[in-house]
C-alpha cells in the first residue's frame, strides 16, 4: 500500500509540475500576443501615417505634372511655329519654365515608406495578423517601385534647354510668385514677374518655330501624360489600403 500510494504521490507531482509547465507556457503565449497584438498596432498606425504623407506626396506631384502639361500645352504653338509669340513676356518666359517642371527626385527613393521596410528588413511582416492586409502592402509598395521607374523616365532635354537659358533669378521668381502646381487646373496662366535685366528676345527667337525643341517638349508631354495616369491609379490604391489598415486597427 505505502509503495502504491508512493508512485500516486509522484504521479501527483509529475501533474502539478506539468500542469505548471503548461500554464506558465501559456501566459508566455498570452504574454507574446499581447505584445505582438500591441506591436502591430504601432505598425499600422506608422503606415497609416506613411500612407497620409504619401497621399500628400502624389497629390503635390499629380498638380506639377498637371500644370506641366498645361504650360506645355501653351507654349507647343510658338515653338512650332503655328503661331507667333504672345506679347506678355513674363508670363511666356513662366510658361516655358513651368512646362519644364516635370522632374523631381527619384520617386521611389522619396516616397515615405519607411514602415513598410523596417517591416520586410526585420522579418515582422507577419505581425500584421490579417492575410489581405499584408498581400495588399506587397502589391501596393510593389506597385511605388514600378511607378518611379516611370516617372523617373521623363526626359530632361526640353528641361535643361530652357533651364540653362533663363537666370536663376527669373526660375525662382516664377517658382515663388507662380507656381507650376497653381496652374493644373483651369487657373489663368499670367504671371507678372520683374525681368530686370535680363533681356528676353534672344531666347524667344531661339524657341519661336525650334521644331526640334518642340519635338523634346512633345516626348516630354507624352510621358507627363502617362505618369499622370499612373498618379491617379496610384491615388486610388492608396486610399484603398488606407481603409484596409484603418479596419485592421
Amino acid at each position: 500500500m505505502s509503495r502504491g500510494r508512493s508512485w500516486q504521490a509522484l504521479f501527483a507531482e509529475f501533474l502539478v509540475i506539468v500542469v505548471g509547465v503548461l500554464a506558465a507556457l501559456a501566459v508566455d503565449q498570452w504574454r507574446d500576443a499581447l505584445s505582438d497584438r500591441s506591436l502591430e498596432q504601432q505598425y499600422l498606425a506608422r503606415l497609416e501615417d506613411d500612407l497620409g504623407q504619401g497621399r500628400v506626396v502624389l497629390d503635390s506631384l499629380r498638380l506639377a505634372h498637371a500644370g506641366a502639361a498645361r504650360n506645355a500645352d501653351f507654349v507647343s504653338p510658338y515653338l512650332l511655329g503655328d503661331s507667333g509669340m504672345p506679347g506678355d513676356t513674363a508670363t511666356t518666359l513662366a510658361a516655358l519654365y513651368r512646362a519644364s517642371r516635370s522632374l523631381a527626385p527619384s520617386f521611389a527613393s522619396t516616397f515615405p515608406m519607411t514602415t513598410f521596410l523596417e517591416l520586410q528588413s526585420t522579418g515582422r511582416l507577419g505581425l500584421i495578423q490579417d492575410p489581405g492586409v499584408r498581400a495588399a502592402l506587397l502589391h501596393y509598395y510593389r506597385e511605388i517601385a514600378a511607378t518611379g521607374v516611370n516617372l523617373d523616365l521623363l526626359p530632361r532635354e526640353y528641361r535643361d534647354f530652357i533651364r540653362r537659358r533663363l537666370p536663376t533669378a527669373i526660375q525662382l521668381s516664377v517658382r515663388s510668385e507662380c507656381p507650376v502646381q497653381g496652374t493644373a487646373q483651369n487657373e489663368p496662366l499670367q504671371c507678372s514677374i520683374p525681368l530686370g535685366d535680363f533681356d528676353p528676345r534672344p531666347l524667344l527667337r531661339e524657341v519661336e518655330g525650334n521644331v526640334s525643341l518642340a519635338g523634346d517638349l512633345n516626348f516630354s508631354r507624352q510621358q507627363l501624360a502617362i505618369g499622370l495616369g499612373l498618379q491617379a491609379a496610384l491615388i486610388e490604391r492608396t486610399d484603398e489600403l488606407a481603409e484596409l489598415v484603418i479596419a485592421a486597427r
